[in-house]
């Protein structure tokens, strides 16, 4: 028998309770075992199966879950599960996967320790706000220069670094010259 997150079906009265528990087995993740969350959305359902595949090969499955995919879907289980990710596990990668069905996409990310999370059948808006929201939280894909803390000291290190060094060349040239 498959081990099961919540005790009943999947409904909007129990929305937070299993988003905290998929955080709690996300928590649980490491080199030797990843989680795999895959959610499908099909004709207005939406299908989640969640895994923990170890090295070895070994699975564990949970209950799948199917559940009526709608705005409130979307807007109080999703969108607060990204959110909750988001700031709880460190993501590698996210991005959007274009399908071969029409305008689908899949919203997927992957963690340091090869978990796997993948939405399919989203519009392309939603999964665009769906990874908006690392924006929203301060996480950007690529860090630049300018995101280092210590990017003004090294700044103001290197300018007068090189006044030093002007200074020192300055200084030989009038002291070779004066020979």
């Amino acid at each position: 028998m498959k081990k099961s997150l919540i005790d009943d079906n999947l409904s909007h009265d129990n929305y937070d309770n299993y988003i905290e528990k998929t955080i709690n087995i996300f928590r649980l993740s490491s080199k030797k075992s990843s989680i795999i969350f895959d959610l499908k959305i099909d004709n207005y359902k939406a299908i989640i199966k969640l895994s923990i595949v170890n090295l070895d090969g070994e699975k564990e499955n949970f209950q799948d879950f199917v559940t009526e995919c709608n705005s409130l879907f979307y807007h109080q289980l999703l969108i607060p599960l990204i959110k909750r990710i988001s700031e709880s596990i460190d993501i590698q990668t996210r991005d959007i996967i274009k399908l071969n069905e029409g305008d689908l996409v899949t919203f997927r990310m992957i963690t340091e320790n090869n978990d796997l999370f993948t939405i399919d059948g989203l519009s392309e808006d939603d999964a665009k706000g769906l990874l908006s929201i690392f924006d929203e939280n301060g996480k950007k894909d690529t860090m630049s220069l300018t995101d280092n803390k210590y990017s003004g000291f090294g700044n103001i290190s290197n300018i007068i670094i090189i006044i030093g060094l002007l200074f020192l060349v300055g200084i030989m040239i009038l002291f070779f010259t004066n020979k």
